[in-house]
């Protein structure tokens, strides 16, 4: 990948220099190499992550944030039904939350 990111560099450099817009180019392909830097590293992280769990391996929050990272990539999939079905379940959640509230409220007073 280093490899890769330094021909870039060198052909921006070599654009900047005859072109009266290269700076704008050499700012576009820096930027560019590190968003790909950065989406290859999230990638190998995430890697990890999967093979530190199979291992067991992972701290207790660590699990926490693992399961928390699949439940959104799993909700990024899911269609607009399923997630109409969720979001109704969660209201019937916070629906139940906010009268056990009103409850213990009224007993204090």
């Amino acid at each position: 990948m280093s490899d890769v990111c330094g021909n870039f560099f060198l052909f921006a450099v070599l654009i900047s220099i005859l072109l009266p817009f290269g700076v704008f180019i050499l700012v576009g392909i820096v930027f560019t190499i590190t968003i790909l830097n950065y989406h290859k590293t999230s990638e190998i992280h995430s890697g990890m992550n999967d093979i530190r769990k199979h291992l067991g391996l992972l701290k207790a929050h660590e699990i926490e944030e693992y399961e928390i990272e699949e439940q959104l990539e799993q909700v990024d999939t899911l269609d607009s039904d399923e997630l109409d079905e969720i979001n109704k379940e969660i209201e019937k959640e916070l629906e139940v939350i906010i009268d056990e509230e009103e409850q213990r409220n009224n007993k204090k007073k």
